[in-house]
């Protein structure tokens, strides 16, 4: 086989470069390899780090193994990623400026690919899935790719808006390039408020961190669950609370930018969408912050419980049994594993 001939293979296969139009049907290397290390880690984590955990508390149910595996990746997954974010995506976060070309890599790949990739491993992961968290990784799936699809559709818009200027300069046609540069210029202030919209939206996935020690102390029997049950609470309805008011803000302050979407579809369903989903996500955010609280009380209920009947004296009549803590909050517990993203 030619050389010429290989090179025509390639240029015309599915995924090659002289396929373009088909980039959304090809899977990136980072996707199978993230998702080939998210299997490989929870099975290390099954069969190594946690065998001894599951023989001491008697954890024999493999729901209640795959929840708590879930919680461990999320917590190994989840904490360098949000470093990431701010070490690198700062300057786009808080000031709206654009970040150099390994800043963008670094934050695209730690935001949109490990959190949307995480949160699908985490629905196939699992065996069963409560309805509020169902939908919690829905919204958080949907934002991903429609961040991806329409911050890649300005892109290629300006990749081809470039060559049109330069063409048209070339023609000596400065009326015309002047117009596809001012035009482009549009196009990019909106790919950078897509960018930082994307991101802001993102970290509200990235900081469940005390939700997951909850869970996890829970499991353990902790004493201390209940006030980490607590703080995670608080942390979780305040920084909810915060991003989204964020991002709203952002979506509403640079609402002139979303004209650089004209003309590009998926640029301008990101703009209609964009504020129902995340307003959908973050009511699903507050009902598992009202779990963490109620989650919180019953703990302490529980214990509470546990002393009085130490002190009762016992007693001829069989008491009715009654559904116990434990047995209340365990739909509760499960509802509550909102990560990942």
């Amino acid at each position: 086989m030619t050389e010429a001939s290989v090179s025509f293979t390639l240029a015309s296969s599915a995924c090659g470069p002289g396929n373009r139009e088909t980039d959304y049907a090809c899977a990136q290397p980072s996707s199978i390899v993230l998702t080939t290390a998210f299997w490989v880690v929870s099975v290390v984590v099954w069969f190594g780090c946690l065998k001894w955990f599951f023989r001491r508390l008697g954890v024999t149910e493999v729901r209640l193994r795959r929840n708590v595996v879930a919680y461990i990746i999320n917590l190994i997954v989840s904490t360098p990623a949000i470093i990431i974010q701010f070490a690198y995506a700062s300057p786009l976060l808080f000031h709206g400026e654009e970040i150099d070309t390994t800043a963008q890599r670094l934050t695209w790949f730690s935001a949109f690919n490990i959190v949307c990739l995480m949160t699908l491993w985490e629905l196939i992961y699992r065996i069963d899935i409560n309805p509020s968290l169902l939908a919690h990784h829905i919204c958080t799936i949907a934002l991903c790719l429609l961040f991806s699809i329409s911050l890649y559709d300005i892109e290629s818009n300006l990749l081809e808006n470039t060559k049109l200027t330069m063409m048209a300069y070339t023609r000596n046609d400065t009326n015309e390039g002047n117009a596809i540069r001012t035009l482009n210029e549009h196009r990019h202030v909106a790919w950078i408020t897509g960018f930082r919209l994307g991101l802001i939206t993102i970290l509200s996935a990235l900081t469940e961190q005390p939700s997951f020690v909850a869970l996890l102390m829970h499991r353990a029997n902790h004493r201390h669950s209940r006030a980490a049950f607590y703080t995670a609470a608080i942390w979780s309805g305040v920084s909810k609370t915060t991003f989204w008011l964020w991002g709203m803000t952002v979506y509403i302050y640079k609402r002139a930018d979303h004209e650089g979407c004209e003309e590009m579809p998926w640029c301008q369903t990101m703009t209609v969408l964009y504020p129902i989903l995340y307003s959908l996500l973050f009511a699903t955010q507050l009902w598992a912050t009202y779990i963490l609280f109620v989650l919180s009380k019953r703990n302490a209920s529980k214990s509470a419980s546990t002393t009085e009947k130490a002190t009762e004296q016992p007693t001829t009549e069989k008491p009715t049994e009654q559904p116990t803590t434990e047995q209340n909050s365990k739909t509760l517990i499960d509802s509550i594993q909102v990560f990942e993203c």
